[in-house]
């Protein structure tokens, strides 16, 4: 029986999918893996077909969450790793992962070192949550100025914590995150009216909130060649879905926690940024 299940979507990125596949593979030595491929791909020369280093469930793209959880109801293991088709893992970097969530059962998701081609951090891979006032000093930059008092100011991107130490946190990143099939089922996983973006974060705040702990894990290490496995170039559809996805979190997780006014100034703010961003592509 395998021990980690790999779920990996590929829309449209046939070959850097199988890249990814053959890379994770490479990088175990101690562990018995499954790979399941969901290909929701929409143009048929970039769909994968069977194939020997993976079990292939072929579907419609409802987005980014629906495809998780396909995968996750077929895994034949008792630990998911959920990983981008533009993630390729480090030598190890799945064992590391695994024997984190061994060591204590409390541990409901850890996540590795995301690194860019440039090297630096991706800092998706350790946030905390986008609560109204992280959101704000993180758009408005207060984050990066008020360097005197970084617990204050940097609540989102948590700059200030050692990138190359481990740490609990609010939120991993979907690109590659590791969780306990039981605990997965117990959240009832992804929620799938996140079409794509802030789905992670919702996962992550629903097993904080089941009273499971979320783990940075640096001795594992991926590096994301980022945006690859999606539309990285502008699109108003992905550009929507961002905000819309933005304000869904929002609604869900932190609306009952605020004001009237503190509840308007937050959607007031999702829609001026939406609206930016429409007009700032325009102008170029």
């Amino acid at each position: 029986m395998a021990d980690v299940t790999i779920v990996v979507i590929n829309f449209n990125t046939k070959e850097m999918t199988l890249r990814a596949i053959e890379r994770a593979r490479a990088s175990v030595q101690n562990l018995e893996l499954e790979v399941l491929v969901v290909d929701n791909s929409t143009r048929p020369e970039e769909r994968l077909g069977q194939g020997l280093l993976y079990r292939l469930i072929e579907s419609e793209n409802h987005g980014f969450g629906h495809a998780c959880n396909l995968g996750a109801r077929q895994a034949l293991a008792p630990v998911l790793l959920f990983l981008n088709s533009d993630g390729f893992l480090e030598d190890g970097a799945i064992e590391a992962m695994y024997q984190t969530l061994r060591e204590d059962g409390r541990i409901g998701a850890v996540g590795p070192r995301v690194y860019l081609e440039d090297g630096t951090l991706d800092h998706g891979c350790k946030r905390g949550f986008p609560t109204p006032w992280n959101a704000f000093c993180y758009f408005s930059g207060l984050s990066r100025r008020m360097k005197r008092n970084p617990k204050k100011y940097d609540g989102y991107a948590l700059r200030y914590l050692d990138e190359h130490s481990r740490h609990e946190v609010d939120a991993i990143s979907g690109s590659c995150m590791m969780i306990p099939k039981h605990v997965f089922v117990q959240v009832g996983g992804f929620d799938e009216r996140y079409f794509m973006y802030a789905e992670d974060l919702d996962l992550c705040y629903a097993i904080m909130q089941a009273g499971y702990k979320i783990v940075y894990q640096p001795k594992a290490q991926m590096l994301h060649l980022k945006g690859q496995s999606g539309l990285h170039t502008y699109n108003r559809k992905v550009s929507d879905a961002f905000y819309d996805s933005m304000k869904l979190f929002y609604e869900k997780n932190f609306q009952d926690q605020y004001g009237k006014f503190t509840r308007w100034l937050v959607y007031a703010g999702i829609g001026f940024k939406k609206m930016l961003a429409h007009r700032t592509h325009k102008g170029h």
